[in-house]
């Protein structure tokens, strides 16, 4: 699973949790915290690789498809409505 795709569940399990309360409620919580430290661990890599290729280290061929697929992944799901 992507960065993004943890980014999209964790919104998902927020917006089923937020209609429930009790035990439910709190596992949909607990769910999208998970998701979203995945998603924030992803991101913060991708910072990482982004600059350890522009500083030269690395694979500058691929991995630099692999970012540029990635930065769009991140635009598509940080620039959407929420509506799943």
């Amino acid at each position: 699973m992507t960065g993004p795709e943890h980014y999209r569940h964790a919104e998902n399990y927020l917006a089923e949790a937020a209609g429930l309360t009790g035990e439910r409620a709190r596992e949909l919580r607990e769910l999208a915290l998970v998701h979203a430290t995945l998603a924030h661990a992803a991101a913060t890599a991708m910072v990482g690789a982004t600059a350890m290729v522009s500083a030269g280290i690395g694979d500058d061929k691929g991995g630099m498809r692999t970012l540029a697929s990635d930065r769009q992944a991140w635009r598509t799901v940080a620039s959407a409505s929420g509506d799943g």
